[in-house]
């Protein structure tokens, strides 16, 4: 957590810098000027709010961070707006087709979706490269780094990963009389899952079938492969593509899966207890324990199940980069 504040603290002194630079006629060339023009605002007292959007336990990271940035610079706010992440995107693209309208100084995107943000939009996004990120670069791992750049330069500030993992209710498979340990293969968690709902009622675990491919997209990632194959051709027809959908198949017609609407309906779905398992990235913790109170201590995380015996038990979903839309700026002040 103290790393992620130091972070997001870095994070908001670029959007500072950014804001410098939009008001003051700075066209990103001069970083030791923008960068004491940020500092400026520190020392003459004058007030500054960013805005932000991001969704989940992202908010208060961002917010603690905040708090630990205007320990020494009190003139600065931030106002956070917290939105689910599929209508995070949707009002990113809109404003960003309306030529940036509306929209927020930082915002929070998933890895995955960055490349296709600034090949669809290349003067969209502030380019972190110009504002002296690359100089604090190497503190961050090489695929976050990759993730995050395009033609060698920045495009967001790499934030955290998602490792995968089943979290599942401890009592509901007490109840049914599975042991999450003698879980390996999704042949095994289909087994499990039948007997769970026979017994308890509940579902295997929740999807929104018609706007979410999160649990699509965690199987191809355990098998390695995605929607482009490496040369950025579209490739999710491919053989293990097929064989992650097949397997999800397998379980929505056994009438295994819960519907849900969007992310609140997958909030949900943990909260009442109708679903035995939610897989997700290791960041699902921090919802589970916002959101779920009631279920403290029901709960435990087991490995994502394999498709073969001995076969891989790992995977990323989402892991996330904050970024600085191009017309950050505070029009008239000069910071």
């Amino acid at each position: 957590m103290v790393k992620s504040i130091k972070g997001s603290a870095m994070l908001l002194s670029l959007a500072i810098v950014a804001t410098a630079c939009g008001s003051n006629g700075n066209n990103g060339n001069n970083n030791a000027a923008a960068t004491g023009s940020a500092s400026a605002s520190a020392d003459t007292g004058k007030k500054t709010e960013l805005t932000a959007w991001a969704w989940n336990v992202n908010v208060g990271a961002l917010n603690e961070a905040m708090t630990a940035y205007q320990a020494e610079h009190p003139n600065v706010s931030l106002k956070v707006e917290d939105i689910g992440r599929l209508d995070v995107y949707d009002k990113l693209s809109t404003g960003l087709a309306a030529g940036g309208a509306g929209l927020p100084d930082i915002v929070l995107v998933e890895d995955d979706r960055i490349q296709g943000y600034v090949e669809a939009f290349p003067k969209g996004f502030l380019n972190l490269s110009d504002k002296g990120f690359d100089a604090k670069a190497d503190l961050f791992p090489a695929f976050k780094k990759e993730l995050t750049s395009k033609d060698g330069k920045y495009y967001a500030f790499p934030f955290d990963a998602g490792p995968t993992g089943m979290f599942y209710r401890k009592d509901l498979f007490e109840k049914a009389g599975v042991d999450a340990a003698s879980i390996e293969t999704w042949d095994d968690f289909f087994a499990a899952a039948q007997t769970i709902k026979s017994k308890t009622g509940a579902y295997a675990f929740p999807a929104d079938k018609f706007k979410d491919d999160a649990n699509f997209r965690m199987m191809m990632n355990e098998l390695g492969v995605y929607y482009f194959d490496k040369s950025g051709n579209i490739d999710f027809n491919n053989a293990k593509a097929v064989q992650a959908m097949s397997v999800l198949k397998k379980f929505g017609d056994a009438d295994l899966v819960k519907d849900v609407n969007g992310w609140d309906g997958t909030v949900s779905a943990t909260v009442d207890g109708s679903v035995a398992t939610v897989p997700f990235g290791a960041w699902y913790y921090g919802t589970i324990i916002d959101q779920a109170k009631d279920t403290d201590g029901k709960w435990g995380v087991f490995q994502l199940p394999a498709f073969e015996k001995g076969g891989n038990r790992a995977a990323n979903l989402g892991g996330s980069s904050w970024m600085i839309t191009a017309g950050s700026k505070k029009s008239g002040r000069s910071l």
